[in-house]
């Protein structure tokens, strides 16, 4: 049994918008979660070892990649379900687009930051005859392969690849961005009387 009540009830409709889904954005947002996810789920794997001599340059790199995953999916949800069309924005910033560009200039930029950090940590424990891991872990193991250092290697490379479609999606959406606004600068205006 359904009680009336003199309050109001709100219905929020969700559309799922599925070209979304299938277009070459939504694809790269997928991209950009799957490396987000195998570059710090690797720097995780390598915790004990890289935390005794490089605690700050691992904590950022995870900061980076973790935060950044969760952005992705709140982006991809947000988009996907359209309510970035639901968003009121001020008259300063007409499409959500440009926040979007924004948020992934600034990740971009701390994704090769952070990856550049753990690549010169990797480079100068990858040469030295006394590394940080053989400290921890003793000799090397598996036919002469340093685990830690080969999963630390493979982070940096998915957090550099990350970098790339970051990029490439900047790119994606600044077209999109002036592709918009052509068509809105194409639409013919009000003529004034003389």
């Amino acid at each position: 049994m359904v009680h009336e009540t003199s309050s109001k009830i709100r219905q929020v409709t969700l559309n799922v918008d599925v070209g979304y889904a299938i277009s070459a954005l939504g694809i790269m947002k997928v991209v950009q979660f799957v490396f987000l996810l195998i570059a710090w789920a690797c720097m995780a794997d390598c915790y004990l070892a890289l935390d005794v001599m490089y605690g700050g340059r691992y904590r950022f790199f995870l900061f980076v990649t973790i935060y950044g995953w969760f952005c992705i999916i709140f982006l991809y949800v947000c988009f996907l379900l359209m309510l970035t069309n639901k968003i009121n924005l001020p008259a300063v910033i007409s499409d959500v687009r440009i926040v979007v560009v924004i948020f992934e200039a600034t990740w971009a930029l701390l994704l090769l930051i952070s990856a550049s950090l753990v690549a010169d940590a990797a480079a100068k424990n990858g040469n030295n005859t006394y590394s940080v891991w053989k400290s921890y872990y003793g000799e090397k193991r598996n036919n002469g392969h340093n685990n830690n250092l080969d999963t630390m290697i493979t982070a940096v490379a998915f957090g550099f690849c990350s970098l790339v479609v970051f990029i490439v999606d900047i790119v994606f959406l600044i077209l999109k961005i002036i592709k918009s606004r052509q068509a809105v600068w194409a639409t013919p205006r009000m003529q004034l009387p003389a």
